[in-house]
């Protein structure tokens, strides 16, 4: 009997033969589908599965608390525009990017602010912003993109911009102890085969103190994390959604919360008359060990002996 079998190769364990059957097994591994094409097929029934998020509301009216209306806003990953729609109610200027082109043409068709098709990964805005939005946009992102996409964010905010970050924990999705042990050994874990809408992709998650390590490190203060259930209409699917809001609080973000100095404090000036009471304090306990390890030397050279008393009182036994 043959029988063939389409696996996701992951964490995924593979199915067991019936006792007593003998079978050779196909392994069909499907291509990884790029973040373009997979929202592009999602990009009608997204909102419909995700709008209405109640965790969402709250991190936007904490926006509403540091931002007056006529802020601008980036929204990295607008999608159909559910929270862009929100921010330009509240009265932002809203620029959002998506990499899929269905997602930036309907938002273009709804709504009245700036949307157009981008990489975020190769994204390079020609100016600053007083907020950014990024939600949940990171799954597919290796660990190491979506630490410097997490840096490259806290270089676009203004001094004083707010970032909100939504994302999932590792240990708020993961139920394969195996696979769970590995991400909070690592503190993330890629190439985990989770449920999206439907279908099974590959994603990278983080735990939850990796998230607030990268953002620190990224020199954003945070402000408020919020954790928040949250259920996937249409799908049967409940995921617990972390949102954390942090602010740049200083001119140098990627220098930490201290950053560098503002200019350069010129060298120590040294001159005799500085040095020779400092050098009148010191005690040279092993000066006698010294000149008697070396007495048998015909020259000895003195390097940074003081301002030369040593080598005066010992100029009749010794040639320095």
């Amino acid at each position: 009997m043959k029988l063939q079998y389409n696996i996701q190769i992951g964490y995924n364990h593979f199915p067991k033969p019936p006792l007593g059957v003998e079978f050779t097994m196909t392994v069909i591994t499907k291509p990884t589908i790029t973040a373009e094409a997979l929202f592009d097929q999602i990009s009608e029934a997204y909102e419909d599965a995700y709008g209405g998020n109640e965790g969402l509301r709250t991190a936007f009216a904490r926006l509403n608390d540091y931002h007056e209306a006529g802020s601008s806003v980036l929204d990295i990953g607008c999608g159909p525009g559910g929270p862009a729609s929100r921010l330009i109610k509240a009265g932002f200027q809203v620029t959002g990017i998506d990499i899929s082109q269905k997602m930036v043409d309907f938002c273009q068709k709804s709504f009245p602010g700036t949307f157009h098709k981008a990489d975020m990964t190769k994204y390079e805005p020609s100016q600053q912003f007083d907020a950014i939005v990024s939600l949940f946009n990171l799954f597919q992102a290796s660990y190491t993109t979506t630490y410097s996409m997490v840096f490259k964010m806290a270089s676009w905010l203004r001094p004083g911009g707010t970032l909100i970050l939504g994302t999932i924990a590792a240990e708020d999705y993961i139920q394969d102890k195996a696979a769970l042990s590995t991400a909070r050994k690592h503190q993330y874990i890629e190439n985990y085969d989770a449920n999206f809408m439907g279908r099974v992709i590959p994603v990278t998650f983080l735990t939850m103190s990796m998230w607030l390590n990268v953002v620190q490190q990224a020199g954003l203060f945070i402000q408020v994390v919020d954790r928040c259930d949250f259920e996937i209409k249409g799908f049967e699917h409940k995921e617990n959604h972390l949102f954390i809001t942090a602010r740049k609080m200083k001119l140098e973000p990627l220098f930490g919360p201290y950053p560098l100095p503002t200019f350069r404090r010129r060298p120590h000036l040294l001159s005799e008359g500085a040095w020779k009471p400092f050098a009148e304090r010191l005690t040279r306990h092993e000066f006698d060990a010294v000149l008697k390890a070396v007495e048998s030397n015909k020259e000895v050279l003195d390097i940074g002996s003081g301002h030369g008393g040593e080598s005066i009182d010992t100029s009749t036994s010794l040639r320095m």
